[in-house]
């Protein structure tokens, strides 16, 4: 009976010894990511007779929840790949330069500028604030290009180091199924191999997508959607490929790699943001820095100067074969079928014609185009192609200037005057189709003295625009409205039923070849990444070309360069609505990105306190367990020494 009472005692000694060192490691882990507290289980020990040998451990219980710990890890996963979309989108929405004195602003000052100088077109000050805005502008929108794409390589570090990751925790996974199996094998209760694996389970879950299948021997295997991530001790490798168009993907590794598509997870976000969201912002930035380029190069090409016609001019743009149609040469800035008017003066006569050559980027290469302008001009302006920058470039003859504002000829066409008087057909015609005026005076007399003499002015249908008196009362040489934004004057001299005509030309350049070329234009380079104000206008304000007519205070362009701004180029929208729709849109993804966020981890926070009231260390619990089990040590102390006294007595006796 003593031996037994020993063993009693003793059995309950070495039991609250392992209870108190599982207690003190439930308080050493209480702050530990991923543990799980534990309990011990407790059974009495019997000899086969009435009374029991003691007490002993039946096993080591580890707390677990399984439901809420894989609906957490779903919403981990979801919240992952919302954090890694809202990171990038918030780059992207500063990147854009929303704030004052940013892209938008510079936009609307530059348009600003331009409508000032339609009252002051030869102030050199006001000039170079309008290039001052335009270098500004462009070193914003470089500025954002740069920024967009400075993100988008950080995005792809983050998907080759996220898939790394995975890669890693997937092998760590398998090998800890190895030594799980094993120790249940063994009949052991592995709870730290446990608590390790869930934890790099739930890492995985950040990156990727996962489920878990519970296999024997306390394996688990890991898939991510149809994809094996673990497979008992064997863990599926993955690797980032990249397609032609610089795409990224994770494919498995092998001989034949396989793409998986995640749904959800950090990597998920990421590839949504590389290849998806971070090109579409740019090709949007590109998109609008393109059109302002050609818009406002359009404009500055139908201009002319302070200094006049050009004799020499060299496109900013070129082609990457001039021998090829332009229509497969994938141009930046798009050229189109439809006319091309030259004027060439003769700057000894002052005499000017003007010279229609018909492009069409499905038929001709550019060095088709070049000897298209050459041939419809007579020699007079060369046309040719500059090597290596397959670049158009024009020469006038010596004797010879041109300009593309399609003034009206001068003299007129198919001048009978029948008299002394001189016509000429001015000012800039704005009318929206090619049409031709026709002149013819009622009657015979002499210019600015017969009473009822008069002009009458036609279109080409034969409708009356106008009835303007050129006899008594009018001043020869005075240039008098004929509608459209042509003007016509008489000199002094007799007419006898004089008539003339002028062809004029609307658009001047409807193939839009001097914009998307960038002949003689205000920028080179076509994309928010290259946009830059050309250095010959940067230092020399003059080269602005303000007038449309060519006369000393004329601002016809500068009216046309601010009204750019108001012009539909994207369906209904101007530039500036473009560009606030795209800062708009970003802002927008980034409110309801940061809504679902804020949304889902308040989900994660209400399913991590669930989890934690299961598997996580109570306190409370852990000192009131503390204080059972000093207990049991002191309770089993003093039974062994009663049993010893009790031995003692009854050795006395004997």
């Amino acid at each position: 009976m003593a031996i037994n009472g020993f063993a009693i005692g003793i059995s309950g000694l070495s039991v609250a010894q392992r209870a108190l060192e599982l207690v003190g490691q439930n308080i050493a882990n209480a702050n530990t990511a991923g543990y799980s507290r534990q309990r011990i289980d407790l059974t009495n020990t019997t000899a086969g007779g009435p009374v029991g040998t003691g007490v002993a451990v039946q096993r080591f219980t580890r707390y677990a929840a399984p439901t809420v710990t894989t609906a957490r890890r779903n919403s981990l996963s979801d919240l992952a790949s919302l954090t890694a979309r809202l990171d990038s989108r918030r780059q992207v929405e500063t990147a854009l330069r929303t704030a004052p004195g940013g892209i938008g602003d510079q936009l609307d000052t530059f348009f600003v500028k331009a409508a000032a100088l339609t009252t002051r077109p030869n102030d050199s000050a006001s000039r170079r604030e309008l290039l001052g805005t335009a270098d500004s502008l462009a070193q914003q929108l470089n500025a954002a290009a740069s920024d967009i794409d400075r993100q988008r390589v950080d995005v792809g570090r983050q998907v080759d180091q996220a898939v790394n990751e995975v890669n890693t925790y997937a092998k760590q996974i398998a090998e800890l199924n190895a030594r799980i199996a094993e120790a249940v094998g063994r009949g052991d209760q592995p709870n730290d191999y446990l608590d390790q694996r869930d934890q790099l389970i739930t890492n995985l879950s950040r990156r990727i997508d996962i489920e878990t299948v519970s296999q024997a021997y306390g394996v688990v295997n890991v898939l991510a959607g149809n994809t094996p991530v673990v497979v008992g001790d064997t863990a599926l490798q993955f690797a980032v490929g990249v397609d032609a168009g610089g795409a990224k993907s994770v494919v498995t590794t092998g001989v034949a790699p396989v793409p998986v598509r995640f749904r959800s997870g950090s990597i998920a976000g990421s590839l949504q943001e590389f290849n998806i969201d971070l090109p579409a912002s740019r090709t949007r930035l590109d998109a609008l820095a393109a059109k302002f380029i050609q818009s406002v190069d359009q404009v500055q090409a139908t201009g002319i100067a302070l200094s006049g016609p050009r004799t020499l001019v060299t496109a900013s743009r070129g082609v990457n074969d001039p021998a090829a149609l332009l229509s497969t040469q994938n141009l930046a800035l798009p050229v189109v079928a439809g006319q091309l008017v030259i004027s060439v003066t003769d700057s000894g006569t002052g005499t000017r014609t003007n010279s229609v050559v018909a492009i069409d980027p499905a038929s001709q290469s550019l060095n088709d185009v070049a000897a298209a302008i050459t041939a419809a001009t007579g020699g007079q302006v060369q046309a040719t192609v500059d090597v290596p920058q397959n670049a158009l470039r024009f020469q006038a003859q010596p004797g010879f200037s041109f300009d593309f504002a399609a003034r009206p000829s001068n003299p007129p066409q198919a001048v009978a005057i029948g008299g002394t008087a001189v016509p000429t057909v001015g000012g800039a015609y704005t009318g929206a189709a090619n049409d031709t005026y026709s002149f013819a005076v009622s009657g015979s007399g002499t210019i600015g003295t017969t009473p009822g003499l008069n002009l009458e002015v036609r279109d080409a249908s034969n409708t009356l625009i106008a009835t303007l008196n050129v006899g008594q009362g009018y001043t020869p040489g005075t240039p008098l409205a004929a509608g459209k934004g042509i003007t016509v004057s008489l000199t002094a001299g007799t007419t006898t039923n004089g008539t003339f005509s002028s062809d004029l030309y609307a658009p001047p350049d409807a193939a839009g070849l001097l914009g998307a070329f960038g002949v003689g234009g205000l920028f080179n380079g076509s994309s928010a990444t290259d946009i830059a104000v050309r250095p010959d206008v940067l230092a020399d304000p003059s080269l602005v070309a303000l007038s449309r007519t060519g006369q000393p205070g004329d601002s016809g362009n500068a009216k046309l360069l601010a009204d750019v701004q108001d012009r539909p180029l994207f369906g209904n929208r101007s530039l500036t609505l473009e560009y606030l729709d795209i800062a708009g849109s970003v802002g927008a993804q980034v409110t309801s990105l940061d809504d679902q966020a804020t949304s889902q981890f308040g989900v994660q926070s209400s399913l991590f306190s669930q989890e934690q009231g299961i598997v996580g260390v109570d306190q409370n619990e852990e000192t009131l367990a503390l204080l059972n089990y000093s207990r049991m040590v002191q309770a089993s102390s003093k039974y062994i020494s009663a049993v010893n006294d009790a031995l003692d007595s009854i050795l006395n006796i004997i």
